[in-house]
């Protein structure tokens, strides 16, 4: 007897919504093919026109018909709108499917235009260039006694965050003592972005939150009594997490100090970026003293600490009012705002539903390396789009121009236009041999 269970749809797998997404990315049209949407429309009707010309202007040259008609008849074969209409589509073709092969998938393809302009690339700290799997390295309360108490409370409100702290509170609550691992239940839970999270204890008949400073001074608690330790904490580099409750008493119960690990990549992938010409900019909801320390390790160039959703979204506006091209590349839930307004927005697929939601593109491997790979890749899908349009266009005047002048015959008007096409076909079938270049750690 063999029972299966099944705990999702086909709609539901990776697999399905990879294909999905590469599928609808084709389906997108960028500016620029738009625009030769535009000019086929009246390719067929110059074209005629140019071919009626070619055959009055023979005829009236030197009266022969036949030589005429011939030329003008090879004016009409050596003329391609296939050509035009292959010389974006079939790149795309490729070059997404490239993307999908290497664990890159580009939701939205009008952004390649934009990323041959990119200036300034933002990243977020906690989860992109950082593990997010932080660990709790202290603990401050007033009683020591009362400290497995509290780890169990930060776990519990922690666990439907889906905040990157919630491992760290799930992992220490694991570690307690199994006769102090009290199981606490959470009512009417609130994620309150770029603070923490509130929620009311059942088993404590209590309201409690767990957040940065700045929550605790919304809810009006003191923060005097770990004042001392939290500015310590802060010059090692911690983030700090504080626990407090604010109904029925208003108390400050303890401080938690994590620390995150830098991904094995993430002082390479800015150096490279920097190398390439761009600005780095780290952007954090982390104290200041714990961005800088990460942030001279990394060698950013920017370094802006402290920050909101709503405050992450207008630092990415004011970028682009400097008239730089941004990309934004983060994970998690306060990422959303920011990542709908940077130009490009690039997310790791082990972030949130939002943040893979809002993202351009998608980056399957958790490593930062993959940005520049992104950013080189799409560069050059553009750039293949461009070359193959600018033969395109060579290829219609230069062969137009010598079927009217009488040079061609319609048997050779017909070999060169079919080696247009299959020359459009083949810049993208090389282009299939694309692979991409990881610098060794």
């Amino acid at each position: 007897h063999l029972t299966v269970k099944v705990d999702a749809l086909q709609e539901g797998t990776r697999l399905f919504n990879i294909i999905k997404l590469v599928t609808e990315a084709r389906q997108q049209k960028i500016p620029i093919q738009r625009l030769i949407d535009r000019l086929s429309a009246f390719f067929v009707p110059i074209i005629i026109f140019i071919a009626l010309g070619t055959f009055l202007g023979w005829w009236a040259y030197n009266g022969n018909v036949d030589q005429a008609l011939i030329n003008a008849i090879s004016v009409l074969i050596i003329a391609c709108p296939c050509s035009l209409g292959l010389a974006t589509p079939v790149i795309f073709l490729v070059g997404t499917g490239l993307g999908a092969r290497y664990g890159l998938l580009f939701k939205n393809i009008r952004i390649f235009e934009k990323l041959a302009k990119i200036k300034t690339v933002i990243f977020d700290k906690t989860g992109t260039l950082t593990t997010g799997l932080p660990e709790i390295q202290h603990i401050d309360t007033c009683d020591r006694s009362e400290a497995h108490e509290f780890i169990a409370i930060a776990a519990a409100l922690q666990k439907g965050s889906g905040h990157s702290f919630s491992h760290a509170f799930q992992q220490a609550f694991e570690k307690l003592p199994k006769n102090e691992q009290k199981i606490f239940t959470v009512g009417d839970f609130k994620v309150i972005p770029g603070l923490g999270v509130k929620g009311y204890i059942q088993e404590k008949q209590a309201w409690f939150v767990l957040g940065n400073e700045k929550l605790l001074v919304q809810e009006n608690i003191e923060i005097t009594s770990f004042a001392s330790k939290a500015e310590d904490h802060k010059n090692s580099g911690y983030s700090l997490a504080w626990l407090a409750e604010i109904d029925p008493r208003q108390k400050n119960l303890a401080l938690f100090a994590l620390q995150d690990s830098l991904k094995p990549h993430a002082t390479q992938i800015v150096k490279i970026l920097q190398d390439k010409g761009m600005k780095v900019v780290l952007l954090t909801g982390d104290n200041k003293s714990s961005a800088d320390f990460v942030g001279k390790k990394l060698g950013a160039d920017s370094i802006i600490a402290e920050t909101t959703p709503e405050i992450k979204k207008q630092i990415v506006q004011n970028f682009r009012k400097q008239n730089n091209m941004v990309v934004m590349v983060g994970d998690g839930i306060n990422d959303g705002p920011a990542l709908m307004e940077a130009d490009v927005s690039m997310a790791m697929a082990s972030g949130s539903d939002i943040a893979l939601h809002t993202a351009s593109i998608i980056l399957i491997h958790n490593d930062p390396l993959w940005v520049d790979q992104a950013l080189v890749l799409a560069r050059k899908i553009y750039w293949k789009i461009c070359q193959n349009i600018f033969w395109t266009f060579a290829y219609n005047i230069i062969g137009v121009s010598l079927a009217a002048a009488g040079l061609l015959t319609p048997s050779l008007s017909g070999i060169i236009m079919a080696g247009s096409s299959i020359s459009i076909i083949g810049n993208a079938l090389l282009f299939s041999l694309w692979r991409p270049i990881l610098p060794k750690s």
